[in-house]
């Protein structure tokens, strides 16, 4: 239980990069398509 909490601290800072990666991708893909 220990290693999958210390996984899961160490893979949410990665994922929440990945996610605001893609909202910025799609934010500059909208813009410039207006």
């Amino acid at each position: 239980m220990a290693k999958l909490r210390t996984g899961l601290t160490l893979a949410l800072p990665i994922i929440a990069n990945r996610l605001t990666l893609l909202l910025m991708l799609t934010l500059t893909i909208k813009t410039s398509f207006m």
